[in-house]
């Protein structure tokens, strides 16, 4: 046997493993016969013959393998052979490993046998099998044949018969040359062709991905793929490795797929969240890898709902502006439509959907964002609604209007004709209608006329030729007239009447429609409430009572309807002087004795921190009044005082009361007095006044005492 001058190859069952061999990466170890020696096969072998020569294979025993055999004799030129071919150009056998067992004869058989290796048509080495058995006869070792080759894309050995004449084998059972075991080191440098299985891949997402994703895996390769594995971000999601290759066969592993999923949501929202790699390995440890980052956006979208609740119509169209909310995928449209019509698409994060015709309105939206599920669909966010209605303005009058000059009416008695009833009646034979007669009637009727005054006027005149002016006493009629108030002044617990209006800003009246009127105590704190609620007539107008109370503020308010705005009228107002109840003892009393007034505010409404009041006199020969002192009521409007005159001589009657100022905000009563009480000075109280305050003042006591057992 001719030695190949390289590093040796180990002998035996190799493993599908990556692997340097010598100056060769990426090698695995193929074996002519099964791992299984019961299995007598040699898979990646082929063999054929001529002129009578055999082939045959025996794995089981190790220790014939694949045999060329010539069986009782064969011609010249017979021959045999086994070859093994790769099954694609990428891998290349670059080291055998091989032990012969041969006819002890051979050549003087006149056989010759060789190994041959190479690519195409062009034989890189042919090394001769020669044998020694020593003299002896039989079947003898033929050496081995161990080392690396050229890389080649077939390898095998052959037998054939060189002699004239024919050629007879002296070796046991027809021996020609058999290899009793043989292994190749086997080249690949190309790894498994990797494929993202499913159109829906995460893998094949190059927008935003939102959910669970399949990560599914397929590889192939020609030496089989014998580990596979799928990751993200560095984390393992699924793998797998042939824990034992079939090294008898070219391709050793039967690995082809590898199911995954990812669930984004474990994920960050943001660009290159998720980094999916792939990665297998052939029979001779070659890698193939690839990686995808994927952008993640799980954040569901949100839509918010912004503009007029209310909208006159004269105001033209209205819009109401959506804007949303999203993840790092952003928006890629809003959806709106009105009052459930045909849905409308806007791009972009805001959007202004616009809104015409009376009546009440809602808007619905919603928005997709960027990132989409395993489906394709993208995230949608809740529907949003807005409410808005247009409305005719309308407009809203109050006031305490009076009719001044009314019409003077009175009942009187006129006598009419009335004309009485048809009849039928027969006249030579026919019949017709006569006329009912006349007969007189007395009716009461309502005669109502207007006002006349007598008025002085100027009317111009001609005298002498010329025209002149001249002033002259005429009747006048006055027609009815309403007269408009703003503000009217009542007695303290009188009620009054309000009267207004409500119609279009056109000028078209609302009739039937209901009206609230409101009142506020005029104390600055704005505290309106209802006092009626009145319906308009044909002509739009209305009126309502206003009970007894303080001053106030009235206001008359429409609701509005599904076509006509709401107005607020503006206010009128209404004064009512306030009411102070208050009593002087005693009326008759020496210059330095004390009186003691007492009184209190009717009508309540007073602050906590009292009413001011002042204490007035009027000296004889003033007309106006003069202030004594100021005082304060409590909170619940009562007050006492006890006040002296001081010396004086002889005896004076002057009035004196109580009036309240004018500067008090807080209290809804106008400025008024109490009644004058005239005191006397300068004569001694009477007796029975000090009886009537002992009785008081006993009654008093006795109360005390009943509060305190109680």
């Amino acid at each position: 046997m001719t030695a190949v001058a390289l590093s040796g190859i180990a002998a035996g069952p190799g493993r599908a493993r990556a692997a340097t061999d010598g100056p060769y990466q990426d090698v695995y170890y193929v074996n002519s016969c099964a791992t299984n020696a019961s299995v007598n096969s040699a898979p990646i072998f082929s063999s054929s013959t001529s002129g009578g020569m055999t082939v045959g294979q025996d794995c089981a025993s190790l220790s014939a393998g694949l045999q060329i055999n010539a069986y009782e004799g064969v011609f010249d030129g017979a021959s045999g052979n086994w070859s093994a071919i790769p099954p694609t150009p990428a891998m290349q056998i670059v080291g055998v490993n091989a032990s012969g067992l041969a006819d002890c004869n051979l050549h003087s058989d006149g056989f010759t046998a060789d190994y041959y290796y190479g690519d195409g048509n062009t034989n890189y080495g042919v090394p001769s099998i020669t044998v020694d058995c020593h003299g002896g006869s039989g079947n003898g070792d033929a050496g081995d044949f161990n080392g690396f080759i050229q890389p080649s894309g077939y390898f095998g050995f052959q037998a054939s018969c060189q002699k004239s004449g024919g050629c007879t084998p002296t070796g046991a059972n027809g021996l020609v040359f058999g290899a009793t075991g043989i292994t190749l080191a086997v080249q690949e440098t190309t790894g498994p062709a990797l494929t993202a299985v499913g159109s829906n891949n995460l893998y094949y997402q190059s927008g935003w991905a939102r959910g669970t994703f399949p990560a599914d895996l397929s590889a192939a390769d020609a030496s089989g793929v014998c580990s596979m594995q799928i990751a993200a971000n560095g984390r393992v999601l699924n793998s797998y490795s042939d824990p034992s290759p079939d090294t008898s066969n070219w391709s050793q592993c039967p690995g082809s797929s590898l199911p995954a999923s990812v669930d984004t949501t474990s994920y960050p929202n943001r660009a290159g969240a998720i980094t999916l790699s792939y990665s297998a390995a052939n029979a001779a440890g070659a890698v193939s890898s690839a990686s995808k980052s994927s952008n993640v956006d799980n954040q569901t979208p949100s839509v918010s709902l912004t503009g007029p609740t209310d909208a006159p119509s004269t105001a033209g169209t209205q819009y109401v502006t959506a804007t949303t909310s999203a993840g790092p995928s952003g928006i890629a449209a809003i959806y709106c439509s009105v009052d459930a019509g045909a849905i409308q698409t806007f791009a972009g994060a805001t959007a202004s959907i616009p809104v015409t015709g009376l009546g009440s309105h809602v808007i619905s939206c919603y928005a997709h964002n960027r990132a989409v599920n395993a489906n394709g669909q993208p995230a949608q966010s809740a529907t949003a609604t807005f409410d808005l209605s247009i409305r005719q303005p309308t407009a809203a009058v109050i006031t305490f209007a009076r009719i001044a000059d009314a019409l003077r009416c009175h009942r009187a008695t006129e006598t009419i004709k009335v004309r009485g009833q048809r009849r039928i009646v027969k006249r030579h034979g026919k019949k017709i209608v006569v006329p009912g007669g006349e007969r007189t009637i007395k009716k009461t009727v309502r005669r109502c006329h207007a006002r006349t005054v007598r008025r002085r006027v100027t009317v111009i005149v001609k005298r002498h030729g010329k025209r002149v002016r001249i002033h002259k006493l005429q009747w006048v009629v006055v027609s009815p007239h309403a007269v408009d108030k703003p503000t009217l002044t009542i007695a303290h617990g009188k009620a009054t009447t309000v009267s207004g209006y409500l119609g279009l800003v056109d000028g078209t009246a609302l009739s039937g429609a209901s009206v609230e009127v409101v009142a506020a105590p005029n104390n600055g704190l704005g505290q309106f409430a209802p006092i009626a609620g009145v319906t308009t007539n044909a002509y739009g107008e209305w009126s309502a009572a206003v009970p007894a109370g303080p001053s106030r503020l009235i206001e008359a308010a429409y609701t509005g309807d599904g076509t006509t705005e709401p107005v607020t009228s503006g206010p009128v107002t209404l004064i009512v002087p306030a009411r102070i109840g208050m009593s002087i003892s005693p009326r008759v009393l020496p210059w330095r004795a004390t009186v003691t007034i007492r009184g209190h505010l009717e009508g309540g409404y007073v602050p906590p921190d009292g009413v001011a009041l002042r204490l007035l006199i009027r000296y004889p020969g003033s007309r106006r009044a003069s202030s004594l002192l100021a005082l304060r009521t409590n909170a619940r409007g009562t007050f006492k005082i006890k006040w002296s005159f001081g010396s004086g001589r002889g005896v004076a009657t002057y009035p004196l009361w109580i009036a309240t100022t004018a500067t008090e905000s807080d209290y809804p009563f106008s400025a008024a007095s109490a009644r004058r009480t005239s005191v006397t000075f300068g004569r001694p109280t009477p007796r029975h006044h000090h009886r009537r305050q002992h009785r008081a003042a006993q009654h008093k006591r006795h109360r005390a005492r009943q509060h305190r057992k109680r």
